[in-house]
């Protein structure tokens, strides 16, 4: 009975893990591999992208399907198949290289390059395609991976210890919501970063999201934005030469070159594929390097890959934008790939009726608004809690994109890293190596000593700032370490106890502060204080006790203006929304005036000393303002 019970398990958690889909490799003709070529349901836009190994899985319901696979430069294949439920087919492609026709295009009388009249056509639909979708929502994962390629062995005369090899490879799986004309919104739903237990991927979609028609392109990788190859003012920056057309699904597609009128022009290189008749932009297949003045990368090339959604709007499916960076005799390259699938859409039907195209396209369908203001919420990115917490188990039902061995072996090894970087033994050897205690501690940078296990840690001042002198106290010792904890790389709290007395004064002063921090993605912080202690008149500390110590003996200089403050606070740090801090703080305080003690200690030759007074001089009054003397509440948010 009980091997019974476990087959059964064991079977039932099969069926529940199995995945149903088709994978294969793609290759051309001659055997190639063709890495990055675009996979796809047809009809849908349920697609995925070949890895670098040119390997793909497609994940898809079970029945009759056509699956596409497609490559830039080479002729789109279907293959029809019957996918069973929890079962992954075996499906290899083979694309030939496309073959383009020049015949079928009539050339004008005076000779016009075929070219622009693809590329009028494309300029004159530009804003209409760029407004047809009101908006839309789609799931999108992101992969991004940075490779160091050589490296030399010294650089300023100083070993090179870092390697070549994978540097940063992380994945991320996103809800992305989109509004005409730049509302954007996008929940991770989860995150993985190579090597880093807690981290976040900064490859977010909402940093890629580029749309084709728009007049002008900011890559954040110029101070210049780039031009549109179907920008209105296109002709004044870019020629164009036409390469011919193919049929693919019963469309004309024109094969155009970009041509830069100039070399150092914000404009792009490479290949635009536009459909006859419609002058959608169906691929593009773009190109800058450094001539352009882009900064960060020796060269972009960006690759998308556009198909028909609901109302026939096209929208990118794919895309990469792949990079070679070098300098200092380093050189690396890396990539980010976009899979966009589940769209919904909803039309602009303001601007269907304008153009008179709303019977045409709609056929009698009601007008319905798709999304809720609650859709798109304040934020451009929420992170869901958890989200950097899935299994392998997860990572292999919803990963698009198949890992190569190379990927999948820095994933075993740095998570491998982690691991023992998290174990105590691990910790507590570090620990003990950092926290000796040297002299260069205890004269300049202070000593910290680290309890990694417990994430508790506590510091102490170097010895010159143990010691300062002012004109009110005269040779000042003050005392202030600091104990706090952090988790998951985050102060979560810290107490500061400070003690000061002054040896011409013969006054003893204390006051304690503490911060206490949430761990929620509110940056939500307590934090009080109280006590008696001196404090400055600019009391954000912009004048330092030690240098201001140093022109005291040595001029007599007295530049730091203390007063004697009592006081009691309690605050409050909250996000409300994105970008848009809350900070609230309530102060009782007694404030008293402090004068200038008499002291004979100083580093001056001479003994003709007068220290300048510690009352603020006005410029308004050309006179020392009045002493201070207030008692009261100050508040601030």
């Amino acid at each position: 009975m009980r091997t019974t019970l476990i087959l059964i398990f064991f079977l039932l958690n099969q069926s529940l893990n199995a995945q149903t889909g088709v994978k294969g490799t793609i290759k051309d003709q001659n055997g190639a591999l063709l890495p990055f070529a675009t996979v796809y349901v047809k009809g849908t836009t349920n697609g995925t992208t070949a890895n670098s190994d040119a390997r793909f899985f497609l994940k898809t319901p079970p029945g009759k399907l056509t699956i596409v696979a497609q490559h830039v430069g080479f002729t789109l294949v279907e293959k029809e198949v019957q996918v069973p439920q929890g079962a992954v087919l075996n499906l290899n492609f083979v694309l030939n290289e496309q073959k383009l026709h020049l015949e079928t295009v009539v050339i004008t009388a005076d000779n016009e390059n075929p070219a622009y009249r693809v590329i009028r056509g494309a300029i004159k639909k530009r804003k209409f395609y760029k407004e047809e979708v009101k908006a839309f929502k789609n799931d999108a994962y992101i992969k991004g991976l940075f490779r160091l390629d050589k490296r030399p062995d010294k650089i300023l005369g100083q070993k090179v210890t870092v390697d070549t090899g994978i540097l940063y490879l992380s994945e991320s799986v996103s809800k992305f919501s989109f509004e005409q004309p730049n509302k954007i919104s996008e929940r991770m739903i989860s995150s993985k970063v190579s090597g880093e237990a807690q981290g976040f991927s900064f490859n977010q979609a909402s940093d890629f999201n580029i749309n084709l028609y728009e007049k002008n392109f900011d890559l954040d990788i110029s101070e210049r934005e780039f031009v549109s190859p179907i920008s209105g003012q296109a002709f004044l920056f870019y020629d164009y030469k036409w390469l011919g057309v193919f049929e693919e699904n019963g469309q004309t597609i024109n094969k155009i070159k970009l041509l830069p009128k100039r070399k150092t022009d914000p404009v792009f290189d490479g290949i635009m594929y536009i459909v006859e008749d419609t002058w959608r932009i169906h691929t593009v297949d773009l190109l800058v390097t450094k001539d352009r003045g882009i900064e960060f990368a020796d060269s972009l090339q960006i690759h998308q890959v556009l198909a028909p959604t609901a109302y026939d709007i096209w929208l990118p499916i794919s895309q990469r934008f792949s990079f070679q960076w070098g300098g200092f005799g380093f050189k690396g390259s890396g990539y980010f790939i976009g899979i966009y699938s589940n769209y919904e859409v909803e039309p602009n039907y303001t601007l269907y009726k304008k153009e008179e195209l709303f019977q045409e396209t709609f056929q009698g369908d009601e007008e319905k608004d798709l999304f809720e203001e609650k859709d798109f919420t304040k934020e451009v990115l929420v992170v869901e809690e958890g989200s950097n917490e899935r299994d392998s188990t997860y990572w292999k039902t919803v990963r698009p994109v198949p890992l190569t061995a190379v990927e999948i072996k820095d994933y075993e090894v740095k998570d491998s890293i982690r691991l023992v970087k998290e174990s105590v033994p691990y910790k507590d050897s570090v620990d003990q190596e950092r926290n000796q205690l040297t002299i260069g501690q205890v004269l300049l940078s202070g000593y910290t000593h680290y309890n990694s296990v417990e994430e508790k840690y506590w510091t102490l001042p170097p010895i010159q700032g143990l010691f300062q002198f002012n004109t009110v106290e005269g040779v000042v010792t003050e005392f202030r370490p600091t104990i706090y904890s952090q988790k998951e790389e985050r102060t979560t709290y810290w107490v500061r106890p400070s003690l000061r007395y002054g040896f011409s004064s013969e006054k003893f002063y204390g006051k304690l502060d503490a911060s206490y921090r949430l761990l929620d993605d509110k940056f939500t912080r307590y934090y009080a204080g109280g006590g008696k202690y001196v404090s400055q008149f600019d009391e954000s500390g912009a004048i330092s006790p030690f240098i201001n110590s140093l022109t005291t003996l040595l001029y007599g200089e007295n530049y730091l203006k203390l007063f004697e403050k009592s006081f009691g606070y309690l605050g409050f740090q909250q996000e409300l929304v994105n970008g848009i801090l809350l900070n609230a703080r309530t102060e009782y305080a007694s404030r008293d005036t402090l004068t200038n003690t008499k002291t004979d200690y100083y580093w001056t030759r001479t003994r003709d000393v007068n220290f300048t007074s510690n009352q603020p001089f006005s410029e308004e009054l050309s006179n020392e303002t009045e002493g201070v003397n207030q008692t009261g509440f100050t508040s601030n948010t």
